[in-house]
């Protein structure tokens, strides 16, 4: 079945006109004002409005903000529709506006980092991140955040910084074998093949699940 993105003709929808009876015809419209909670319906047309609009309007940026805002519960089953449509300019804009709406939680940061770095700018992704710990403070949640900035400091270059980060989470998660092959692999950048070999046997030996 084809979602009601896939339904819609744009061309026909006349969304870039003001014309009330335009509007009116258009079926996404119709469909939100009698399901406003249906997530996909709601996704779909702030993916179909962004698309139009080319760049977020304070319409759109507050019509956003009160979807998934609502409550934590909402705000994922809203990312969760919005992701299945890989549009990435609005999942961008989705993330910034969760990470205002819930600061503290570590999720919507990491997701607002992977998708800055997906399209190109992992300079900005990794800023973007660091601006978290200030407010997230749960310990699990902060592992996370590490775990993404030395990722990020990796896809930079920047391996002396990103060996300091995964050696710190070493010492805090003896457990997450991910932690051990990623220090092992920049070690071994590093050319610091005895030390790699050492972290990626750890690796090896662990089998511990995780959440990464």
């Amino acid at each position: 079945a084809k979602s009601y993105l896939e339904q819609v003709d744009l061309s026909e929808i006349g969304m870039a006109s003001k014309d009330p009876t335009a509007r009116r015809k258009d079926p996404l419209d119709r469909a939100v004002a009698k399901s406003p909670f249906q997530f996909e319906v709601v996704a779909a047309r702030l993916i179909r409005d962004y698309q139009r609009e080319k760049a977020p309007s304070p319409q759109w940026q507050e019509r956003l903000e009160e979807t998934v805002a609502v409550d934590l519960k909402k705000a994922r089953a809203m990312v969760k529709t919005l992701e299945r449509y890989k549009d990435p300019k609005t999942l961008m804009a989705c993330y910034r506006v969760l990470t205002q709406a819930y600061p503290e939680e570590a999720f919507y940061w990491v997701k607002l980092a992977t998708a800055t770095r997906q399209q190109g700018n992992s300079s900005q992704a990794l800023e973007n991140l660091r601006q978290a710990y200030s407010f997230v403070v749960k310990a699990e949640d902060r592992a996370i955040l590490r775990f993404t900035e030395g990722e990020l400091l990796v896809a930079l270059d920047r391996y002396p910084e990103a060996e300091k980060v995964f050696t710190r989470l070493s010492e805090r998660q003896a457990g997450n074998w991910k932690v051990f092959y990623n220090l092992g692999a920049i070690q071994e950048r590093l050319g610091k093949n005895d030390t790699a070999v050492g972290n990626f046997k750890k690796a090896l030996g662990l089998n511990l699940p995780v959440k990464y």
